[in-house]
């Protein structure tokens, strides 16, 4: 049996990154200061990092088989190292998270959502103190809150925390 997994991920990578670009063009710049790259720039970057990556697991892939049978036609690959599985399943679970997250992220808002989200890829990544993902959820959140919403005034969606939080003076 031919196993195309890495091929499969290549193309689903180039996918996701084509996807990403496609949303990034319809961010529109918001907020009194006009920024010269705009924030539409980090979506971009992710967006080609993702496609470019891909790319090269499809390009590594069909010339590694070139090399080795002088044709295209897929191998069964390399067995994981002792311990440390590679899973496909996995790589295709946290590409799901990433979507649902975004998709979560414009109902329940991004305080709500990031936290979740960092807890399930840290558990993804076999990380098991509940005080630690916890902890690292919430730090991460609240950080990365300020650094956008506040200092680079990026509109993050608030779900339904926004009416609370500006009575407080917290959000934008």
């Amino acid at each position: 049996m031919n196993r195309n997994i890495d091929l499969l991920i290549g193309v689903l990578v180039m996918i996701f990154g084509l996807f990403v670009l496609f949303i990034a063009k319809d961010i529109r710049p918001t907020g009194p200061v006009v920024d010269p790259i705009g924030p539409r720039a980090f979506p971009y970057m992710i967006g080609i990092f993702f496609l470019l990556g891909g790319a090269r697991i499809v390009f590594v892939r069909l010339a590694s088989r070139a090399r080795e049978t002088g044709t295209f036609v897929v191998s069964d690959g390399e067995e994981d190292e002792p311990g440390v599985p590679a899973s496909a399943l996995q790589a295709f679970i946290v590409m799901g998270a990433a979507v649902l997250y975004a998709l979560a992220m414009s109902v329940v808002g991004y305080l709500l959502a990031t936290p979740v989200f960092v807890v399930g890829g840290l558990w993804a990544m076999k990380m098991r103190s509940w005080l630690t993902m916890v902890l690292t959820a919430l730090t991460y959140t609240l950080i990365t809150y300020v650094v956008f919403a506040h200092y680079m005034r990026v509109a993050l969606p608030l779900g339904p925390l926004a009416n609370p939080l500006r009575s407080m003076g917290i959000a934008p």
